[in-house]
């Protein structure tokens, strides 16, 4: 990691061993910035900087590649690679390299960007206000985006229409074609299941309480109707 940020030599623990496919695939051991008592959900950075500070210098989890565990901080570090390595900023390339071939005109990489009339509101179990202006500016957290398109970027992951043999055969080994995650106020989960060819993307407004377990149940239920509906099909 530290041929692409030397300067958290010394800073991260053994940033000079982990790779990015550790980062990627959340085996680096590095904290996670989200779990600091000092981040503010309701009042996140707006300073990328600001963010990494909370993890510098901080005991590794564990030993790189030793495990699994799950951290934004690997994100945030992959957002500062591309940027180094780029010349400019991650949004740019994500912007040209994805969303425009694939005509992803309702997703924006950042929340400022996108139509504030069509950003649906969120909320939090025992937090009374609307979330929904929150603008998370962290790699891996700043996406807005509609059902259906998110549901158009991952079909084109697997269809192979989005990278070539190379790329896909890198990102496969990398990480699964899915995603399911939340931030304050909003929940996700995105697959896609080949034996109806269909993808489900499913996005919940609420996060907090047993809001997490609910949203796998609906989600396995709205499966199990596409199945069914899928059986039922004339030809």
């Amino acid at each position: 990691m530290v041929q692409y940020l030397p300067e958290l030599r010394g800073k991260v623990e053994n940033a000079d061993r982990i790779t990015l496919e550790q980062l990627v695939q959340h085996h680096s051991g590095i904290p996670n910035f989200t779990d600091s008592p000092d981040f503010r959900w309701d009042k996140p950075f707006k300073n990328n900087e600001k963010t990494l500070e909370l993890e510098l210098n901080k005991p590794a989890r564990f030993e790189p590649g030793l495990r699994y565990e799950y951290s934004n901080t690997n994100y945030l570090l992959l957002g500062h690679i591309l940027d180094n390595t780029l010349g400019y900023s991650h949004h740019q390339y994500i912007e040209e390299a994805i969303l425009h071939p694939l005509q992803l005109k309702s997703t924006s990489s950042l929340l400022s960007q996108a139509n504030p009339e069509r950003v649906m509101s969120g909320y939090v179990v025992g937090w009374p206000h609307d979330v929904k202006g929150n603008d998370f500016i962290e790699p891996g957290a700043s996406m807005v985006a509609t059902a259906q398109e998110v549901g158009l970027s991952l079909r084109a992951l697997h269809n192979g229409s989005l990278l070539n043999n190379k790329e896909q055969s890198i990102y496969a080994g990398l990480y699964s074609f899915e995603h399911t995650g939340l931030l304050l106020g909003y929940q996700s989960l995105d697959r896609y299941y080949a034996d109806i060819d269909a993808v489900v993307i499913q996005f919940t407004n609420t996060s907090g309480g047993k809001a997490w377990s609910f949203s796998e149940i609906m989600h396995k239920r709205a499966v199990r109707i596409l199945r069914n509906h899928n059986t039922l099909r004339v030809p």
